[in-house]
């Protein structure tokens, strides 16, 4: 299990010093029963690169952990000789990434506009998106059961 946070500057000056205050408390008052080590934290900072590095850690520690047990995603990417995009997990998330991003855009808009014709749209797409994300996470934690 990998604690993230999202509302990280994608840029490394732009507030960095009140985002690291804020992981700190979040570390010391509120994961400090769940977290043992350092590792188990990170910093999503809203680009491709920044979710890569935490599922390459995740995979990390999972491998860590359950180094005797052959993970579908091991299989893929050691046997099958398959990039980390191109496996099954890396297609999920690609998929929740995109959808992250959407509804950001969304909430955005939703925070520009008093239109109501406009915000009953915007929070219908929003509705939409979020019924396809459980949709998917049901169908994730199916694959995940067998």
């Amino acid at each position: 299990m990998i604690l993230m946070t999202t509302m990280c500057p994608g840029n490394e000056e732009e507030d960095e010093e009140i985002f690291r205050n804020r992981e700190l408390q979040l570390q010391k008052e509120y994961w400090a029963d769940i977290i043992r080590n350092p590792r188990q934290t990170q910093q999503f900072r809203g680009t491709r690169a920044s979710a890569w590095n935490i599922l390459e850690e995740l995979f990390s520690l999972v491998s860590a952990r359950q180094h005797r047990k052959i993970l579908e995603i091991q299989q893929e990417l050691v046997d099958l000789s398959k990039r980390v995009p191109d496996t099954n997990a890396g297609r999920q998330l690609q998929g929740m990434i995109g959808e992250l991003v959407v509804m950001k855009r969304l909430q955005e808009e939703l925070s520009k506009t008093s239109n109501p014709d406009i915000l009953r749209t915007l929070v219908l797409e929003l509705n939409d998106l979020l019924k396809q994300r459980n949709r998917r996470e049901i169908k994730l934690r199916r694959t995940c059961d067998r």
